[in-house]
């Protein structure tokens, strides 16, 4: 498939460095759309989810979605499937990530704390991106780009 862009949805705390923790851990989602040679921030979002299982309000009966619970990485599917987001960008992922895969492409970051370095890094395997999303989601991989 010939592909001009697609939609990045990065894993922030503060929206301006990629979060340290697992990719549905981040407070807010920042997506970009970016092509060979371009990035442009489209939308911040909130997420949802964040934080549930471990919620100092909730008790027992609601650590529904804790590390590498599917109900967890389906509700933050859920934050994307409207927006048609291609890959999920973050510095590590949970044990979700095999879900994931199933629905976008999840990207690890090496070496790289920024949403800019990330992006940049991003543009610069443009191509790579391109391929692996183009595989039936069971032959999906993800990627680890190092800056």
């Amino acid at each position: 498939m010939n592909r001009n862009s697609i939609l990045i949805a990065c894993a922030t705390n503060d929206q301006e460095k990629l979060i340290e923790d697992h990719f549905g851990e981040a407070r807010y989602f920042m997506i970009y759309k970016i092509g060979p040679g371009q990035w442009e921030h489209v939308e911040t979002i909130p997420n949802r989810v964040a934080g549930e299982h471990d919620h100092p309000d909730r008790g027992r009966h609601h650590h529904r979605h804790g590390h590498g619970e599917g109900a967890k990485a389906r509700n933050i599917l859920e934050h994307f499937r409207e927006r048609k987001v291609d890959v999920f960008l973050s510095r590590q992922f949970g044990p979700n990530i095999v879900i994931i895969r199933q629905y976008v492409l999840p990207v690890v970051i090496r070496n790289a704390e920024t949403l800019q370095e990330g992006m940049s890094l991003c543009k610069m395997y443009f191509p790579d991106l391109v391929r692996q999303l183009d595989l039936p989601p069971g032959e999906r991989k993800h990627l680890v780009l190092t800056a």
